[in-house]
């Protein structure tokens, strides 16, 4: 005899509910019969008198007696924890969105804590599949990001058959927009908030990632060293929307980043007001405007707008997010100006491109570099000492031997800075800050192949050089290099089309240089555009 087909359904019998879930989440619920239209549920009596379907053998009495019996036998009790690879999912979703949730995890050996972001369960065998698409290019997109606000998952598991990403659990962290709800940050800390995240950005950017993302949400800050300590410090941990800049189209983002992804409503009002999922929006653009309007949240103490609609049309009416026409308190000309040509709505004006080359002078780095700007003037008095870590153009490092041109940007291990030695001549250098006192032995070892590639004959072309030993500026290590150019071939190849010659004689001095590397016994190990600079 075939073992009998039973199918589960779910009857809520109460009197006073309504469930908004899509027709698919709402398979088998069933409700009262008469009150459809406040329930928004089928009547339990259109299941009950269904006809049989097609394919399906009738059974007796005999059968319905065995199966009542042995579903009031077989009992059911709830799977609290589950596996997913090296960890375990403990307890329920701490967050959840249209087509993902979100759980926390421990890891089965370290205890170490995570949380876990993968696809409803139940889902139909092709929205697994195109999720494991989606995770598989946002866990390779992140993960080769190494800066100190950028949270990159840790991990890739596999979740009763769906693919999942692990981010680490970040402790003591809220979303901008909650922590600020029951505190007031100062001057001073508004600065730094935003120039944590715009130095994140600049790096994404040099890295051919745009976020696609920001908003007062998607920025955490470490609120219990803001209370106990009164220092800022956040982290950028949802990349889900993010993508390659130098792409050309996306028809296949990242798990929570697809166009699939609904964005809530308090979200949206962060984003530039173009396609951000068209294949010709400038993702940089993108990225700056939500600088802008991020600025605009914290100076103002105000959402930009009620709703996407709302932004527009503000947008439209000021040529931007104007501080000036907000109900917040005021803020000087300076950071109005800066904030209104981020989120000005024409691309060109935003990122201010070239007439000329069509190459943009101004993004994450240069939004950065006005927001310090903007904190040397105010705090002068009080701090004279340029400081190494958020140099200004035309300021003195060193006992006045460096004179800063231009600040370059921060990677995992330092932050840059072309500038002009007055002990050599006027020669252009860039010395290399090391972030803090974790990361000096690393830039010591580093000067040490340095010097000896240095010492190689014949000299090795194409390479950096060091000038001298490590230095101490202001409490930093720092090494000081010579300049290799303003700008990276990631830059050339993301803003201007290369010709064939072009691409071979370049091609070829980086083969050339390699070979010599080898030569030498060093593997440089990181060799990407972004690390390729273009002398002049």
């Amino acid at each position: 005899m075939a073992c009998p087909f039973v199918q589960e359904e779910v009857f809520f019998h109460g009197d006073h509910f309504r469930v908004n879930l899509s027709d698919l989440a709402k398979s088998n619920l069933f409700g009262i019969d008469g009150r459809e239209a406040d329930t928004q549920l089928p009547g339990i009596a259109d299941r009950l008198l269904e006809p049989l379907s097609e394919g399906r053998g009738r059974y007796g009495e005999d059968m319905s007696v065995i199966v009542a019996l042995a579903l009031r036998e077989l009992g059911a009790a709830r799977r609290t924890e589950r596996d997913a690879g090296s960890w375990t999912i403990t307890g329920s979703t701490t967050a959840a969105g249209e087509d993902w949730q979100e759980f926390e995890v421990i890891h089965k050996v370290t205890g170490g804590q995570g949380r876990i972001v993968t696809t409803r369960r139940g889902a139909p065998p092709q929205e697994r599949a195109a999720a494991h698409r989606r995770i598989q290019r946002e866990y390779t997109l992140i993960k080769s990001l190494h800066q100190e606000s950028i949270v990159p998952p840790g991990d890739l598991a596999q979740d009763d058959g769906n693919t999942v990403l692990i981010y680490p659990q970040l402790a003591d962290y809220e979303p901008l927009d909650l922590a600020v709800v029951n505190r007031s940050l100062t001057a001073e800390q508004q600065i730094e908030v935003l120039s944590q995240v715009a130095d994140a950005v600049a790096y994404a950017h040099r890295n051919q990632v745009s976020n696609r993302g920001l908003s007062s949400s998607s920025v955490l800050i470490n609120t219990g060293l803001l209370d106990d300590d009164h220092k800022v410090e956040i982290r950028l941990a949802d990349w889900s929307w993010a993508s390659r800049i130098h792409s050309t189209n996306s028809p296949s983002t990242t798990l929570l980043g697809s166009p699939t992804r609904v964005s809530t409503p308090d979200d949206d009002v962060y984003q530039a007001p173009e396609d951000r999922w068209s294949p010709s929006a400038d993702r940089i653009a993108v990225d700056v405007f939500s600088l802008g309007a991020l600025a605009y949240f914290r100076f103002s103490d105000e959402a930009p707008a009620r709703n996407r609609a709302d932004l527009v049309s503000r947008l439209r009416a000021d040529n931007g997010l104007d501080l000036a026409a907000s109900g917040g308190r005021f803020v000087d000309e300076h950071l109005r100006d800066l904030v209104l040509r981020a989120t000005n709505p024409l691309v060109s004006k935003r990122v201010d491109t070239d007439a000329k080359t069509g190459l943009p002078r101004f993004g994450a780095t240069e939004f950065r570099a006005e927001l310090e700007k903007y904190s040397a003037e105010r705090l002068k008095e009080v701090e004279p000492e340029a400081d190494p870590m958020n140099p200004l153009p035309g300021s003195e490092l060193a006992d006045s031997r460096f004179e800063v041109v231009k600040v370059l940007g921060s990677g995992s291990t330092a932050r840059g800075a072309l500038v002009i030695d007055h002990e050599d001549a006027g020669a252009r250098r860039v010395p290399k800050v090391g972030l803090d006192d974790s990361k000096a032995s690393v830039l010591h070892d580093e000067a040490d192949v340095l010097t000896q590639l240095g010492q190689q004959n014949p000299k090795i072309p194409g390479l950096v050089e060091i000038i001298g030993r490590p230095l101490d500026i202001g409490g930093h290590t720092t090494l000081l290099l010579t300049d290799c150019g303003e700008q990276s071939l990631s830059d050339l190849v993301r803003h201007m089309a290369l010709n064939e010659t072009q691409l071979q004689t370049w091609g070829t001095e980086l083969l050339d240089t390699v070979v010599a590397l080898d030569a030498a016994a060093i593997a440089h190990r990181d060799i990407k555009p972004s690390n390729l600079g273009m002398a002049p």
